[in-house]
């Protein structure tokens, strides 16, 4: 009866051990799934504030624009022929910009431009895909663009030596020649510009989405 006591304790301390070992095993593989999952998150967590910072660096570019110019020695005939050369110029130069405006980030693409004719705001959509160890993170930036311009019209203003030459100019004798005096021309004024064009501080919406396993969840909005 002793033996088989002993072996019967033995079986039970074997069973045991056993139990512990798969129990130790299954602890083991759930904190290693779980340190696997922690660790997909950290890098999806990060890579989400790496496109973060990519948008935020893009609207700080988009922020410096600032653009001016004059008409040279191009000259108008009224004040409202000159400003509107001035705003198209200053169009014409922010057209320019916008159309070559990109995200620093090769992974950026713009895949909508709208404009509202209104408030002269242009809304810039931007879609971003980065690959991540749990999966991809898509995400849209969306830029709201306000163009502003200052407009300064001034008279030219005639030289000395221009009037001198037109006196030298006049024939000689014509003090003498009898005729009545003709009453003198008045030269109509002409009119240059200079201008100053900026963007107002755009406003940023940048919403991302998460898939995983081929299953998509909406990861929220950043304002």
């Amino acid at each position: 009866m002793k033996r088989k006591d002993g072996g019967y304790v033995l079986v039970y301390v074997m069973v045991v051990i056993v139990l512990l070992c798969a129990l130790a095993a299954i602890v083991c593989s759930v904190a290693l799934q779980n340190l696997k999952a922690q660790n997909a998150s950290l890098e999806r967590t990060r890579d989400l504030y790496t496109a973060e910072g990519l948008a935020e660096q893009f609207v700080g570019q988009v922020q410096q624009y600032k653009e001016s110019g004059e008409s040279g020695d191009t000259e108008y005939d009224s004040e409202e022929e000159a400003f509107q050369a001035a705003e198209k110029a200053a169009d014409d130069a922010f057209e320019t910009w916008r159309n070559e405006m990109t995200p620093s980030a090769e992974e950026w693409k713009r895949v909508d431009v709208t404009e509202s004719k209104e408030t002269g705001t242009y809304t810039e959509v931007f879609e971003a895909t980065i690959e991540t160890v749990g999966g991809s993170i898509r995400l849209q930036a969306e830029i709201e663009i306000t163009f502003q311009v200052q407009v300064e019209v001034t008279e030219v203003e005639k030289s000395s030596g221009d009037s001198e030459t037109e006196e030298s100019e006049e024939p000689e004798g014509s003090e003498d020649s009898g005729d009545p005096e003709k009453p003198e021309e008045t030269e109509e004024p002409k009119y240059s510009y200079s201008y100053t064009a900026c963007v107002v501080p755009p406003i940023k919406y940048l919403t991302y989405e998460t898939s995983s396993a081929g299953e998509t969840a909406d990861g929220g909005e950043a304002p």
